[in-house]
């Protein structure tokens, strides 16, 4: 992630500084009303999307790829195609 994102400066420097954060990350998003979901991201899956969409890989890149993300499970769970 730190060597395709344009906002490295604003990122973790290593995936277990990333994982010590996640759980006052959870807790900010259930403070805010909403509930947390994991979801996992393929770094050349977001570089593809953000490629596609004309946009540089950066944490407001990042949220929509995750959005966009929660949307195909939500559809597919709604459409009883969970496990595809």
């Amino acid at each position: 992630m730190l060597e395709v994102s344009v906002d490295r400066e604003d990122l973790e420097r290593s995936y277990d500084e990333w994982l010590g954060a996640i759980p006052s990350r959870i807790s900010e998003i259930e403070d805010a009303g909403l509930k947390p979901h994991k979801i996992d991201v393929s770094i050349a899956e977001l570089i593809a999307w953000c490629q596609s969409q004309g946009r540089v890989v950066d944490g407001a890149a990042r949220a929509e790829y995750v959005a966009h993300k929660v949307r195909q499970l939500r559809a597919r769970s709604a459409s009883g195609d969970a496990g595809a």
